[in-house]
């Protein structure tokens, strides 16, 4: 071997172990090093563009991978990277051709058919994603990634069927699951798969089981880590899942889905006080946002500018909730009436299962974009391509949010709106659509966004055209309060102001109805924390989530008063209660996430249903299980959808501030 030869092979077994290390970025410069002396060396450009592909640099491994077929055209392993870099830069079309014409090949290996698999999942082709990956296991039925993937197909398959089938469709994947762990137990994709489908099934416990199993075989793994965050926040332990959540940001910090699931999770905990909350948010928008900002009287002036008399505004929504979910039941109110001379509208839908409720929403709008899968790059182009001059957020930091796009500028004026009970953190995220009730004078200083503030309260909910008449009360039933609040919300402020009730009156219930309530993992916890606090764990009823909106409702018929967690109060549930002629006591704290009730409730004539503290919450619950009269249609806030838009409109076109400003100066 020549000393250039003798060379170039030190550097790339120095590469090999400074990847064996975790140290990708040296093993990178080292192969870099052997390709400024052989640059079409082709064993070379495929590691070095494995390690880019893992490293998440899918621009810097696509030219390399490009030159190794150049000079080896049916390469098995460079095509099926090829795919994964198109894949990883939004570019599915080509990816899809690239795959397809790898898999078709004899010497096909099996990652071209997990990645055409994964695509064709990705993009909601389920049927399409299983039949391809039942042909990779005919032909690899020892890969254990792929059974795993199979699992994960089967999954999503799952989301579009219903009874019967979605549940035979799950069992499948836990089984497909199982198979790939039974192959090889160290297949950590199977077990965070696995941990998946258990929590989409409600049980939690063994979901929480396969992510810590999968987190043991691969430590460095985020996506378990971070699922294992959202399944112990479901289950109400928010301190433990805020741990997770922060671990699985700290091992990826340029990752920002899982930062804003590290914020998500922090708002459901009662040891987290407000201002560390900003500032947790704050620092999010330091890190990721890289947009334009601007001062508060230049957003109000650009705003301003904005509505000029003869044309509309092009206004855009963006959210993954534009399906059967509770932001749907708010928004839809505000498309139907908001004056389309006024306001041009483009909804951007990151919706992987259209439902009825998004084929309602999409009659709304004259302009609907589908971004499903879509990366950040494309939906930022196609933005501004639209023109849009006015963008709402309606996620924040929840599932399947777009703040990536937010972060870099896609429009003008940037609002949040709805989805979130936060600040989005984000500087280029110029307003946020609240009222005086939910973020009173003096607000402004935990959040990041200039607050408008909507007269008359800053939420319109449509009630289920389709909702039960409530049913007669058993006069042999006991007193009854309930909550269908997630067990997310449930902290132990909220058992103790619930505790405090069920002491004031003796033989009374809580019913409690969420997902995961009725698996021991979560419901074994919260009989023990009533126990502590004297109250006998056989008064509790938990059930777990019913699926049927109609027979979710009728549930509420077995409630007297219903009780709001705290600090994370309930929204959707609320005004749900309300529309089931059931009342709802609250108690207020500080920030946004525990004033919203304030703000739903205080529109209800000759009821006074909040309180500032802990001391009177079960003064209120006491006397309204006393009193009252359960009329179906008593509690429901007067809130004319008409007039709500109107009233949205008119905080675009000039804040309630400025309006404020001018009167106390007249």
């Amino acid at each position: 071997m020549s000393g250039l030869g003798a060379r170039q092979e030190s550097l790339r077994r120095e590469a090999a172990s400074l990847e064996a290390m975790g140290d990708l970025e040296g093993a990178a410069q080292a192969l870099d090093r052997v390709l400024r002396h052989d640059p079409m060396h082709s064993a070379t450009l495929a590691s070095l563009a494995a390690l880019r592909l893992r490293q998440g640099r899918a621009a810097d491994a696509e030219p390399l991978l490009r030159r190794v077929l150049a000079r080896r055209a049916s390469d098995p392993g460079a095509l099926s990277n090829l795919g994964v870099a198109l894949r990883m830069l939004g570019r599915l079309d080509e990816a899809v051709a690239v795959l397809a014409g790898a898999v078709a090949r004899p010497d096909a290996v099996v990652e071209s058919f997990d990645s055409l698999g994964a695509i064709r999942s990705l993009r909601g082709e389920a049927e399409e994603a299983v039949a391809v990956l039942r042909e990779a296991i005919r032909r690899f039925p020892q890969a254990a990634p792929t059974w795993a993937n199979l699992g994960l197909a089967l999954h999503r398959a799952a989301s579009t069927a219903e009874g019967e089938d979605a549940a035979r469709r799950r069992e499948d994947a836990a089984e497909a699951c199982r198979r790939a762990v039974e192959v090889d137990p160290g297949c950590a994709s199977a077990w965070n798969n696995l941990g998946s489908i258990d929590r989409d099934r409600g049980r939690a416990g063994e979901s929480v089981a396969a992510y810590r199993r999968a987190i043991a075989v691969d430590p460095r793994a985020v996506e378990p880590r971070t699922n294992l965050a959202g399944v112990l926040r479901e289950s109400g332990r928010a301190a433990e899942a805020i741990a997770e959540a922060e671990q699985a940001a700290t091992r990826a910090p340029h990752r920002m889905v899982l930062h804003s699931n590290h914020l998500h999770a922090m708002n459901f905990s009662d040891a987290v006080a407000e201002d560390r909350l900003l500032e947790a948010h704050a620092a999010f928008g330091r890190r990721f946002g890289t947009g334009e900002v601007f001062s508060e009287a230049d957003r109000r002036a650009r705003l301003r500018e904005l509505f000029r008399p003869g044309r509309p505004v092009r206004l855009g929504f963006v959210s993954a909730d534009l399906r059967r979910h509770s932001v749907a039941s708010f928004l839809e109110p505000l498309l139907e009436h908001l004056d389309r001379e006024a306001l041009e509208l483009t909804c951007y839908a990151d919706v992987p299962h259209p439902d009825e409720v998004t084929r309602r929403l999409r009659s709304l709008v004259p302009r609907w974009r589908e971004i499903h899968a879509r990366p950040d790059d494309e939906v930022l182009a196609m933005i501004r391509a639209d023109s849009i001059e006015i963008l709402v957020d309606l996620a924040g930091h929840t599932a399947g949010n777009r703040l990536g796009v937010f972060a870099r500028r896609a429009a003008p004026v940037q609002v949040s709106y709805l989805g979130y009970p936060n600040t989005t953190g984000l500087p280029q995220v110029d307003f946020r659509l609240v009222d005086e009730a939910t973020d009173p004078p003096g607000s402004e200083r935990l959040a990041v966004e200039t607050l408008l503030r909507v007269r008359g309260g800053f939420l319109c909910f449509r009630p289920d055209p389709d909702r039960p008449a409530r049913a007669p009360r058993d006069p042999r039933r006991p007193v009854t309060f309930g909550s269908f609040n997630s067990a997310a919300k449930i902290t132990p402020t909220t058992i103790d102001l619930w505790s405090s009730v069920l002491r004031r009156v003796p033989g009374s219930r809580l019913l409690l109805k969420a997902r995961g309530l009725d698996d021991p993992f979560v419901g074994d916890p919260l009989r023990a924390a009533f126990a502590a606090g004297g109250i006998d764990p056989a008064r509790l009823d938990l059930r777990g989530r019913v699926d049927d909106p109609r027979a979710h409702l009728a549930v509420y018929s077995e409630i007297d008063v219903a009780l709001d967690t705290f600090p994370y109060h309930g929204t959707t549930t609320t005004c749900e209660a309300l529309s089931m002629g059931v009342p709802v006591v609250s108690c207020v704290g500080e920030g946004h996430r525990s004033r919203v009730a304030s703000s739903i409730l205080r529109s209800i004539e000759d009821l006074d249903l909040t309180c500032p503290g802990a001391d009177r919450f079960a003064d209120l619950a006491v006397s309204l299980a006393s009193t009252c009269a359960h009329d179906p249609g008593r509690f429901l806030p007067p809130r004319a959808p008409r007039a709500f838009a109107e009233d949205v409109l008119e905080t675009l076109r000039d804040s309630p501030l400025d309006r404020g400003a001018r009167s106390e100066a007249g």
